[in-house]
């Protein structure tokens, strides 16, 4: 009869000991869950980030592409519109000047 008293006991202290168990197990698969939306919203928002850095490089370089080729532009004209330097022209004494035909 003593036998059957401590299994009986030894069965409820199980049963206690499982119930908190699976208790505990609840809180955490409600915990991962709580954990995987955040990594789950931290993903989305790394792609949107992800999105709007390459939309960012891609306008600033077309921009930074035009800024460059409107400068070369304005080189060119600057250079091509200004006259060309003459060398100058060496001063006669009037010996070397040739005689001019009056007639």
């Amino acid at each position: 009869m003593q036998a059957f008293i401590d299994l009986k006991v030894a069965m409820t202290s199980m049963e206690g000991s499982i119930r908190n168990l699976t208790e505990k197990v609840v809180e955490l698969k409600d915990e991962q869950s709580k954990v995987k939306s955040k990594l789950s919203n931290v993903e989305k928002q790394i792609y949107a980030a992800t999105a709007v850095i390459t939309v960012v490089i891609g306008i600033g370089g077309y921009l930074g592409n035009k800024a460059i080729d409107f400068g070369m532009d304005m080189a060119k004209r600057t250079v091509y519109s200004q006259p060309a330097p003459t060398a100058p022209q060496p001063q006669l004494t009037p010996q070397q000047q040739a005689p001019r035909n009056t007639r």
